[in-house]
């Protein structure tokens, strides 16, 4: 028997939104310090594409009205904290229990034009291998929770077409 919920078309409820740990750091990707990124809330939005691209990705816009959010990066002019688009491919491709090395897009250009990278892209892949001598990062899967990570890694600064230095430490959950 269907649940009188669900019946004749109802509405099924909203999936919980996935939330972005990010530690805090001067040498890397680094969270704000205002908690986790969770979708919907902030200019925030993210999502975990379970069979289409298998792709998480979260928004971060800096822009948003009343309170919005940033996150940090390595530039080769030094660190800085703004709004950007991040793609971590293949994510839901990772067996429960496994790990393996993925490609991440740090993308402050989507909401900045004049952005000196525009992306910072570490491992190579994707058309014509963009970020080709990049170093991918760790990713590991237990259930609907994604811990990334990598120290050192040499992530491609696109537009200056030069490597930066990142360290990158953060989860992805929505449990």
């Amino acid at each position: 028997m269907q649940d009188a919920q669900f019946a004749r078309g109802a509405p099924k409820p909203a999936p919980t939104p996935y939330s972005w740990t990010i530690s805090a750091t001067s040498s890397g990707f680094s969270s704000d310090g205002k908690g986790s990124y969770i979708a919907g809330t902030c200019g925030v939005s993210g999502q975990v594409y379970f069979g289409e691209s298998d792709d998480a990705v979260l928004s971060i816009d800096a822009n948003a009205k009343k309170c919005a959010r940033t996150a940090g990066i390595v530039y080769p002019s030094g660190f800085r904290q703004v709004g950007m688009f991040v793609n971590l491919t293949q994510a839901a491709a990772i067996t429960d229990g496994a790990s393996a090395k993925r490609r991440l897009i740090l993308n402050p250009g989507q909401y900045n034009r004049n952005d000196a990278c525009g992306r910072i892209i570490f491992g190579g892949g994707g058309v014509n291998n963009v970020g080709a001598g990049s170093d991918s990062v760790n990713v590991a899967r237990v259930g609907n929770s994604w811990t990334i990570t990598g120290t050192g890694l040499h992530g491609w600064c696109e537009k200056l077409n030069v490597l930066v230095v990142n360290d990158v430490n953060f989860t992805i959950n929505n449990e």
